[in-house]
């Protein structure tokens, strides 16, 4: 679980690492819960089900706000809000962030 204001600068969200009780070789699914109004909301960031060895060596961060380079990218990406990475350790790394109303993604590693 990481916390920080992923989708607004005056609300906590929370970013989660969701995988079967069967365990992380099946899959997962990485969700953001958010306040909205009274309620919370959650939205599917990603998600592999079936699949596995999908979820081997994942683990999620915030990330605070800032400039952040793609890996394929000529260009950074600035972040005015934090932002939420999915690391596959040793593989990949996914920068999941909130730009234009919804969540954009970057990949920052390969």
């Amino acid at each position: 679980m990481a916390s920080g204001h992923l989708k607004d600068p005056n609300q906590v969200a929370f970013g989660l690492l969701l995988v079967p009780s069967s365990g992380s070789e099946t899959g997962y699914k990485i969700v953001v819960l958010a306040r909205s109004g009274s309620a919370y909301s959650l939205q599917i960031l990603d998600q592999a089900e079936g699949q596995p060895g999908s979820a081997s060596g994942l683990v999620i961060a915030k990330v605070a706000p800032g400039k952040y380079p793609g890996f394929d990218e000529p260009q950074a990406i600035s972040l005015k809000l934090d932002g939420l990475e999915a690391q596959w350790i040793e593989k990949a790394s996914v920068l999941y962030f909130w730009q234009d109303g919804k969540f954009q993604t970057l990949q920052t590693s390969d």
